[in-house]
């Protein structure tokens, strides 16, 4: 039971499971009214023998055989939509066709390429395609968006490369996607990356976009089939926005730290359950 919401509710943390007090009916799909579906970790039984790996896959395999049964409507998000929307070129390549414009970009494994592109657009950055926070070992380490300039173009021949036009940016914008709503946030920062130094020296406003921005944004969401994301824009200087990420499991619990209940009170009735 949440005790903020008398919500009856189930924790299902994949990363550990316990063959002793887990049990799964043969059908699913009528017993849950939603499934928050929140950065799922890979199953964690380790292999050392034969009969453990097999262990390990038939988990996996029930497990996913049974909360597919589940229709796609009660799922944020539903997995194979988030794994869609969560592909940084393809969401490049669409965001154009509904109508917000990104900074100029390539993807290359070519230093020439790269340079090429660099002469043609000034100054630009590198930003990783996959993730900016990989778990490796016993450490986690945090990929930033970086200026070439600061980085050298022997990466390209390893691995293939985002490169991007960098914006001369006024204020960056992250958004707040819950069913069909939207919030706004201009976030002021030094940084060419916000991410940097833990967010620290960020200001946070809740801003109105341009109207054409916002409801290319809700197209652009909808052709992925997400009822939640977060997702990033930058505004130049002379208040032109780029689109240049969505991130479709969206930044966890920080808003509540700098606009306490203005999610509730926004969202609360118009999630769909």
């Amino acid at each position: 039971m949440n005790l903020a919401t008398n919500i009856e509710c189930i924790r299902f943390d994949s990363d550990k499971i316990q063959s002793s007090n887990i049990s799964f009916d043969c059908v699913g799909g009528g017993q849950c009214d939603a499934i928050w579906y929140r950065r799922p970790f890979e199953f964690t039984i380790k292999s050392k023998t034969v009969e453990t790996f097999v262990c390990q896959q038939e988990w996996e395999e029930i497990v996913w055989n049974y909360f597919l049964q589940y229709p796609q409507e009660k799922w944020i998000n539903y997995p194979t939509r988030n794994w869609y929307a969560d592909r940084k070129i393809v969401q490049l390549q669409q965001a154009p066709f509904f109508g917000l414009p990104v900074p100029q970009w390539i993807v290359s494994a070519k230093k020439v390429e790269i340079k090429r592109f660099i002469q043609k657009n000034g100054d630009s950055l590198v930003k990783p395609l996959s993730t900016g926070y990989i778990p490796f070992g016993r450490n986690l380490y945090h990929i930033y968006s970086t200026p070439i300039k600061d980085v050298d173009l022997i990466f390209a021949k390893n691995c293939p490369t985002l490169v991007q036009r960098i914006i001369d940016k006024r204020y960056d914008v992250r958004t707040l996607f819950v069913d069909g709503k939207t919030l706004f946030f201009k976030l002021e920062s030094k940084n060419l990356d916000v991410r940097m130094d833990e967010m620290k020296d960020v200001k946070y406003d809740v801003i109105k976009p341009p109207r054409k921005i916002a409801d290319s944004y809700n197209k652009f969401i909808r052709f992925f089939g997400l009822r939640f994301c977060t997702s990033d824009f930058v505004v130049d200087k002379k208040g032109n926005w780029f689109f240049l990420e969505n991130n479709a499991n969206g930044n966890w619990a920080w808003l509540e730290e700098h606009f306490p209940g203005l999610v509730v009170n926004h969202f609360v009735n118009s999630i769909k359950v």
